[in-house]
């Protein structure tokens, strides 16, 4: 995959998440209703292979989409079974989630409600272990199948109100990399000491 990397916030704020429509992934539990049928209201998960099964309709495609796209594809597919198809699409439950790995207490993935940001991310990881250095996060981000782009944050200017906090978007990953004090420390303890047989401390810069 190619990545584009931006570290600036109009950079970001481009491919932000609260810009962007919410797009069904699978796994995502919708709900159909029917204005004028409601006989016809009926619950969907997005299946593996990307589609959702409906009544009086073959399989539909929704993995992708957003519910507004879904809902003209599905009111569209009714106009041959139904004289005047009113229906709207409910997201009732999203199967999304985000990675959080490096430098956090518990590295895993986290649920994507609707609404997370980056920072909140983190804390639902366990937040920061101490070796950790937040004005450095990296944060990947998908496109396509073939187009992702990577971005630098800085989360001390976060946590101190100086920036604002990034949506994030469904299989967002964040990585937070150790600081450079911690990565000395490590060498010093994985080639030196275990090598030398004396005392040795590392001068802070």
């Amino acid at each position: 995959m190619l990545f584009r990397s931006f570290k600036t916030s109009a950079d970001l704020s481009l491919m932000s998440g609260s810009n962007r429509d919410y797009r069904l992934q699978v796994g995502d539990e919708i709900q159909l209703k029917f204005y004028l049928s409601p006989e016809l209201d009926q619950d969907a998960i997005v299946r593996p292979d990307g589609r959702i099964s409906l009544q009086l309709l073959d399989d539909v495609a929704a993995v992708g989409l957003t519910p507004m796209e879904l809902d003209r594809i599905v009111t569209e597919g009714y106009r041959t079974e139904l004289r005047n198809p009113e229906i709207t699409i409910i997201v009732k439950k999203l199967a999304a989630k985000v990675y959080v790995g490096g430098e956090v207490r518990q590295p895993r993935f986290v649920a994507h409600s609707g609404s997370l940001t980056v920072l909140q991310a983190v804390f639902e990881a366990g937040g920061f272990t101490d070796t950790a250095e937040p004005s450095s996060v990296i944060l990947l981000r998908r496109l396509n199948d073939d187009k992702g782009f990577a971005a630098k944050l800085d989360l001390k200017k976060v946590i101190s109100a100086e920036a604002e906090d990034i949506a994030l978007m469904p299989s967002d990953t964040i990585f937070i990399p150790k600081s450079t004090i911690a990565e000395v420390n490590l060498f010093v303890e994985q080639y030196i000491t275990k090598i030398i047989p004396i005392p040795f401390s590392v001068p802070l810069q």
